[in-house]
């Protein structure tokens, strides 16, 4: 969860429930090793890291320059496994099998050189998983309230990762079912001169509402996923790649 919308409502939407599924699939085309440092970078909250790389044997360190010292303190204690750090000092010098950047890269103002200069922090044979929000006609009050400079199709992030330096070993999008809705909600909010600033994660329903939203996300995602590896694109909301550096 973004500290932004942490901040707003703590409880968990069922998009995010289904992202950390989906990202779960996509980290099993990665050979994750015993003893491997893994970096989560722009952490947020720790969740998705913690979902996903719960029950491997690796290091991990969660890094987000918005975190508090308080909230640090805080996460540590839930999470004592975890190291949460908050100076880019920190990251000098040291290298990570694995690289979370988990919609992270549209909130900077010059995408590629944050991916050239996460690049140094990367092993030799390392990987890096990036997920970006797609299609720049649905930027809206939700992505100003993030702070998000842009949102990207998936040729358009494969280009920026690639003038970065590295080499796109797989891709595509996920959430294909909440493309014409968002679409829909944004040019109605437009249209009507009711845009207003927002939070996705303001979800007041109950579990069993929330859970069947989850469930139905995590079958788009997984058919996505699995449609990929047939050489079959849908676009969705959220595009992914998994890269190396390039040779």
């Amino acid at each position: 969860m973004d500290l932004l919308e942490s901040a707003v409502n703590p409880v968990r939407h069922p998009w995010e429930l289904a992202r950390a599924k989906a990202l779960k699939l996509i980290l099993g085309g990665v050979p994750v090793a015993k003893g491997w440092q893994v970096l989560d970078f722009g952490c947020g909250d720790g969740y998705i890291a913690q979902e996903i790389m719960g029950g491997k044997d690796v290091s991990l360190t969660c890094f987000d320059v918005n975190l508090s010292e308080a909230q640090i303190h805080t996460l540590s204690k839930l999470a004592e496994n975890i190291r949460f750090v908050n100076h880019p000092p920190y990251l000098k010098n040291r290298q990570y099998d694995l690289i979370l950047m988990l919609d992270v890269v549209e909130h900077n103002g010059d995408d590629k050189k944050l991916l050239a200069d996460i690049k140094h922090n990367l092993s030799h044979n390392g990987y890096v998983i990036i997920t970006v929000p797609a299609f720049q006609f649905l930027f809206s009050s939700h992505d100003i309230f993030l702070k998000h400079y842009r949102r990207y199709s998936l040729t358009q992030i494969q280009k920026v990762v690639e003038s970065a330096g590295f080499k796109v070993e797989s891709s595509g999008y996920i959430f294909t079912s909440l493309l014409l809705p968002r679409f829909i909600s944004i040019y109605l909010r437009r249209i009507l001169s009711k845009e207003k600033q927002e939070s996705a994660v303001n979800w007041t329903h109950g579990k069993l509402i929330t859970k069947a939203a989850e469930l139905t996300l995590q079958a788009d995602a997984v058919l996505n996923l699995e449609l990929n590896k047939r050489g079959i694109v849908f676009p969705g909301l959220t595009c992914w790649l998994v890269c190396k550096k390039q040779p």
